[in-house]
């Protein structure tokens, strides 16, 4: 960390990365990518295949504060709301599932 004088300060590592209520998957989510579909009018369409732009950089903003950790230990993941809801929910779930695990999987990748 860089204070206003231009000196760097020390911070303590990042032990533990906490979201909530992310609605992956939902239409009104930023974090979910829209597609077109054409059928006479134009309307918008969740596409749980592909992560959005938000989503990209939520996930490039972490890995970036995250490598900046200087001991080896990786900080413990802590999903809350809609995410558990997950578990309970079939049909509507099906598309939050599979960003989901999109989000995940970039995840893994890094942290």
């Amino acid at each position: 960390m860089v204070s206003e004088d231009g000196t760097h300060k020390a911070v303590n590592d990042i032990r533990y990365v906490s979201l909530s209520d992310l609605h992956l998957g939902a239409e009104n989510s930023i974090l979910t990518r829209l597609t077109s579909v054409s059928n006479g009018t134009v309307k918008l369409k969740a596409d749980p295949t592909t992560a959005s732009d938000v989503m990209i950089r939520l996930v490039d903003c972490l890995r970036l504060l995250i490598s900046q950790n200087h001991g080896r230990q990786k900080p413990t993941l802590i999903l809350n709301g809609d995410v558990l809801e997950l578990a309970f929910l079939n049909k509507v779930a099906n598309r939050e599932v599979k960003q989901t695990d999109t989000v995940l999987s970039e995840w893994r990748e890094d942290i």
